[in-house]
């Protein structure tokens, strides 16, 4: 089975294009005995992996082309002569042979190896990363790539929630990404964070930019490390041009802001979060206009209360303890969840961007316009605080459990200081007529089916 080649159909176009006289230098990363590489003209934008060795690009004349296994094995040894025994780096050279013969485009590629006494010449396959949406072919008729491509997202806060999120966007098609976060990753996100122990320490925002490039390397991804709260006028321009606005932040001075820019600049947006370690979570719809609530409709109505505010990680856990309290102490104030409860909540999160995103388009997500008319959606994972007075979940759909969707609409709050100029006579929201025992709600939810 021959060795197999990933080229960059649009490096390589541009190398045609360009017609470089002599080897153009590249270089190419591999896995040991894989027997696969991938090959770059350009220093990738994103964080490769594998193990580097020398590449070359070269574009022949057609009398040339015919002896470029020559040209090949010449090159390949006198760069592997050139290579220092260091155990980082693959001991082969790739090089990539290119042709115009009339308007078909021919081309060969070889490996040469350094690890056998002699200097060894393969022929291998070569392969394209495709240049524009055929990496998400299989999404058409389900969603509209080529609408996705040009749309844009921001989303603030890039860490369990947003870093799952994004990836998913990316997945889908989504072109263009604005990310906010001012955070590094740190020991402690990795075991719920789509980064792991290679990207410590760095931004999240870069690390999860790199994570979106890796699956739509065509995406265009803007990466902003700055706490929004501090120049709101500035954050609220840069929202100007997006199409959805996605909060997935840990604290509430955030989540305010947002929400006044969203009502300011008529975006939609979308707010989530998970509550006491992951027991529940919720999803907010602000859809501006009209009698539509915001989401300081909601918390003045009681289906969530920010009186405290979820502890996610070490820095909220300082900020919010006393200077006497022991770094063990402090670590326990911290409230996560585990991945797997966390994804759910997640998911809906991807699947309400995906669907506000595909409005207006012609495409099987439309069919969702009578499901998703709520503005406020509830997860439960487990029945402790919030949740204990609610039914095990056993063999029924028709009451309140555990590992369901609730919808829950919502009415705008005449008296609302951030969404309404008057002070009418206050509106009581509109709830499903979905029986439940009375339980004891926390402050961090009340029970939005009284």
């Amino acid at each position: 089975m021959k060795s197999i080649i990933y080229a960059y159909e649009e490096q390589v176009v541009q190398l045609l294009q360009n017609q470089p006289i002599g080897d153009v230098r590249g270089i190419a990363l591999g896995w040991a005995d894989e027997d696969v590489y991938h090959v770059f003209s350009k220093i990738p934008t994103n964080a490769p992996t594998g193990r580097f060795m020398p590449c070359c690009f070269r574009v022949f004349t057609e009398n040339e082309f015919q002896e470029a296994h020559v040209t090949a094995y010449n090159q390949g040894k006198a760069m592997l002569n050139g290579l220092n025994e260091n155990p980082l780096l693959l001991r082969k050279v790739i090089y990539i042979a290119l042709c115009i013969s009339g308007t078909q485009l021919q081309k060969k590629c070889y490996a040469v190896d350094a690890t056998s006494e002699v200097n060894n010449l393969e022929e291998c396959d070569m392969r394209y990363v495709p240049k524009k949406s055929e990496l998400y072919s299989r999404s058409k008729g389900l969603l509209e790539v080529d609408v996705l491509e040009n749309k844009r997202v921001a989303i603030i806060g890039l860490g369990s929630f947003g870093s799952f999120v994004a990836v998913e966007l990316a997945k889908a098609g989504l072109g263009h990404f604005k990310l906010f976060d001012f955070d590094r990753l740190e020991l402690s996100n990795v075991a719920r964070h789509m980064c792991g122990v290679n990207d410590l320490g760095r931004f999240k925002t870069k690390a999860i930019r790199d994570l979106i490039v890796n699956k739509n390397p065509h995406a265009q991804v803007s990466t902003f490390e700055v706490d929004i709260n501090a120049d709101v006028p500035k954050f609220q321009a840069d929202m100007a041009d997006c199409d959805l606005i996605i909060c997935l932040t840990d604290e509430n001075q955030s989540r305010y802001n947002i929400n006044d820019t969203a009502l300011r600049l008529g975006k939609v947006a979308l707010f989530s979060r998970a509550i006491t370690r992951a027991e529940g979570g919720d999803v907010f719809v602000l859809r501006p206009g009209g009698e539509q609530p915001c989401l300081a409709c909601v918390i003045g109505k009681g289906l969530f209360s920010f009186k405290s505010e979820e502890v996610s990680n070490l820095r909220q856990a300082k900020v919010k303890s006393p200077e006497y309290m022991s770094e063990d102490d402090v670590n326990a104030t911290i409230q996560v969840g585990l991945s797997s409860d966390i994804v759910p909540i997640c998911t809906m999160v991807v699947k309400l961007a995906l669907f506000e995103l595909a409005k207006g388009s012609n495409t099987q997500v439309a069919s969702l316009n009578e499901d998703l008319v709520s503005n406020y959606y509830l997860w439960a994972n487990r029945r402790e605080t919030a949740y204990r007075s609610w039914l095990p979940m056993q063999y029924f759909a028709n009451r309140p459990s555990i590992l369901r969707w609730y919808g829950v609409k919502t009415k705008k709050q005449a008296d609302c200081m951030a969404c309404s100029l008057s002070s009418a006579t206050e509106n009581k929201a509109a709830t499903q007529d979905i029986p439940v025992s009375q339980g004891d709600p926390t402050d961090d939810l009340a029970n939005p089916f009284d």
